[in-house]
């Protein structure tokens, strides 16, 4: 997607810390540490739903319809289930602030965290699997980006054949050299 896959799959991997700690103070009889579970929390929601999501859905999922019409309903679907995750998140954070108030809630919980898992893991397997090849039709990739740390999704297109030109922010100038691998402009 046009975010930083790199943030995805750290966002994955806190959904999978969320999972293993669940299990230690189902399992293992540990206390629950509310503070971690927040921290955790609230990575998930600031990554994903705030900065990654909208990227993918006001650049990349419109510009690939271009191009790609026969893509239009598998990019649709993906909007759609960006809103469905919101949803389902704030659906966790409500499920996590009765876990904090009744920490015999903890089955609730365990429970919404694998859903919301599953959920996003599945979600981010059909973007890698079936919307970054069509990248590969695109004959420039845009990436105006006001922040971007790592420029993953500028290695995707470049990967991909496709030339980028892009702001230069955050990790940018170090995969793109101007003039050669793609261009930079200095950030509006």
């Amino acid at each position: 997607g046009s975010g930083d896959h790199a943030q995805i799959h750290a966002a994955a991997a806190v959904l999978q810390g969320l999972l293993y700690l669940n299990e230690q103070v189902r399992k293992a009889g540990h206390k629950p540490d509310f503070a971690l579970l927040k921290s955790m929390l609230d990575y998930i929601v600031a990554f994903p739903d705030r900065l990654h999501h909208p990227k993918e859905d006001d650049y990349l999922f419109a510009r690939l319809q271009l191009p790609r019409p026969d893509a239009a309903a598998l990019l649709d679907g993906l909007h759609r289930e960006h809103v469905i995750g919101r949803d389902g998140f704030a659906d966790l954070k409500a499920i996590y602030g009765r876990y904090v108030a009744d920490p015999a809630s903890l089955p609730a919980f365990a429970e919404a965290v694998e859903r919301y898992s599953h959920f996003h893991w599945r979600h981010m397997r059909q973007e890698e699997e079936e919307v970054l090849p069509l990248l590969s039709v695109a004959d420039l990739f845009l990436l105006p980006s006001a922040q971007e740390s790592f420029g993953l999704a500028a290695l995707e297109a470049m990967a991909c054949e496709v030339p980028v030109v892009a702001s230069a922010v955050g990790g940018l100038p170090e995969v793109i050299e101007h003039g050669v691998t793609g261009f930079l402009h200095p950030p509006e």
